[in-house]
């Protein structure tokens, strides 16, 4: 055949291998240049065949690996929790609905890593803060609907409460049942069938930012509560920064001390998944692109029914996505600071959806050809009450800590903050820093709850115009000496939703224009 004969370059066979033993053949010498050609030429189609997805899933080593991947991944079973006829339609096109979920489980920490990432007295649990509907349409187009912790949702079985609570109410149920409660209230709320469950754990998200290597974020203005917060741990300076590891964590975990409180967390999410699309689509070293794919498999729990295949596919085809056309989106709401008062009377605070809304909200954002409805006849009211002067705030501190010098020492320092002190004194042991106030007092309570990050606000009616600070053992730092009260500056209304959604910070964007923010 041609393929034997040496004037196709190929060493002849050695004579007692030879078809042609006996016969003279000459062979041409092969040129030096045209061997180093040929060498590397057939090395690197194999290297690149073995790279490329398609072959991982057909050759013998690339099936290997494959299965290496795919054994990484968690898998729990989601949707056992009803029939698919209890459940909403299932898209008759490719389109596909991915509950995104990020926990906050400490679950295999050391001290040590806990120490680092700054979560040794923030609780931690199995509430998950991070809630992302993720509608993927057969051209690649993205839709992320973050739905804000505070969302007073029905929880199948366990009456009404906040969105967040509800995969630690199914893990209570039974272990593991967190995620398949989790799915089912949201398939209840919007009315979207998910097709899949993907959840990423606390130091997972960790490993991932650093197996990226990093991405870079913007912080527009830096002051006392913007890029700084001891209850995260975030301290970035203004402008741009290439954040990993404890800070990526800190960035998108703050939420106190910001204007508006989970909706600019929710803001720094948007922000930090952007950036990372932009890292991910620049990786081209194999090396890197390996370490990448073998840190996010070791770092999800999905759902039983979601295959190593299919999450390739899903990768592929969110690595063809069009920057331009993934875009972000928050629910409706009536009111993002709602109060109410539970049956044991405990306070919260929650945000109010606009289920009048929520139907044609998310037909459009689950929708190939979204249209944005009507605008609301009424604005949405503030994140927060419009903020006072320091110098309109009075307060009697009441110290539960047991400490000697405890209301005497915050005295100090409230009064060189210009906040007005009535009275100290000491009251029963207690866990938790409080701040009480009557409903008249709401602004002026707020404002002083700026300066103590993590402080709990309860609604006291007995109270008059002077509101109380109860020291509790959890000794929340107060404020900083060096510095007047920071007053945030906060938009007195919306602005106005060109999209679907009208809720605070909600009008819909996309990765393209996510720049600078809190």
């Amino acid at each position: 055949m041609a393929g034997d004969d040496p004037e196709y370059g190929r060493l002849p066979l050695p004579p007692k291998l030879s078809p042609r033993r006996g016969k003279t053949t000459t062979a041409r010498p092969i040129p030096h240049h045209e061997r180093q050609v040929r060498r590397p030429h057939r090395w690197l189609t194999v290297t690149a065949g073995v790279l490329s997805l398609g072959v991982l899933g057909t050759s013998v080593f690339g099936y290997g690996y494959y299965r290496k991947l795919d054994s990484n991944i968690k898998r729990v079973d989601v949707f056992n929790y009803a029939a698919d006829a209890d459940r909403p339609a299932k898209a008759p096109d490719k389109s596909m609905n991915i509950l995104l979920v990020g926990s906050d489980s400490r679950d295999g920490a050391t001290p040590e890593q806990l120490e680092e990432f700054n979560t040794t007295t923030d609780g931690g649990g199995l509430n998950t803060d991070t809630i992302m509907l993720m509608h993927i349409s057969p051209s690649n187009d993205v839709t992320m609907v973050s739905f804000p912790r505070d969302s007073w949702v029905k929880i199948p079985g366990h009456g009404e409460f906040k969105i967040n609570a509800a995969f630690a109410d199914g893990e209570a149920d039974h272990k593991g049942g967190g995620p398949a409660l989790l799915t089912q209230t949201v398939e209840n709320l919007t009315g979207v069938h998910i097709d899949h469950f993907i959840e990423v754990g606390f130091f997972q998200f960790v490993n991932i930012s650093n197996a990226i290597g990093g991405v870079q974020v913007c912080i527009a203005t830096r002051n006392h509560t913007g890029a700084y917060d001891t209850n995260s741990g975030v301290d970035l300076p203004e402008g741009v920064s290439t954040i990993s590891g404890a800070q990526a964590l800190a960035f998108v975990r703050q939420r106190y001390n910001l204007p508006a409180d989970d909706y600019d967390r929710i803001d720094r999410q948007r922000r930090f998944i952007a950036a990372a699309v932009r890292k991910i689509k620049t990786i081209r070293n194999p090396a890197t692109i390996n370490a990448l794919f073998q840190t996010i498999t070791q770092s999800l729990t999905v759902d039983s029914g979601l295959s190593g295949q299919e999450l390739l596919n899903l990768a592929n085809r969110l690595q063809n996505v069009d920057l331009s056309a993934l875009e972000f989106s928050t629910p409706p709401v009536i009111d993002p600071h709602e109060p109410k008062y539970l049956d044991n009377g405990q306070y919260v605070s929650y945000v109010q959806l606009d289920m009048a809304k929520l139907p044609a909200f998310f037909a459009n954002a689950t929708s190939n050809n979204p249209v944005a409805p009507a605008p609301s006849n009424s604005a949405s009211p503030s994140p927060n009450p419009t903020p006072v002067a320091p110098s309109k705030i009075t307060v009697n501190v009441l110290n539960g800590r047991g400490t000697a010098t405890g209301a005497s020492d915050t005295r100090k320092i409230l009064t060189s903050l210009g906040v007005n002190v009535n009275s100290i004194g000491d009251t029963s042991r207690t866990d938790t820093t409080s701040i009480r106030y009557a409903p008249s007092q709401v602004a002026a309570a707020f404002t002083l709850g700026k300066a103590i990050p993590g402080v709990t606000m309860v609604v006291d009616n007995s109270l008059g115009s002077t509101i109380q600070l109860v020291l509790g053992t959890d000794n929340l730092r107060i404020g900083d000496p060096t510095t007047s009260l920071y007053v945030p500056t906060l938009p007195t209304t919306p602005a106005p939703a060109t999209g679907p959604s009208s809720g605070p910070n909600s009008v819909p964007v996309n990765a393209n224009n996510l720049d600078c923010g809190p």
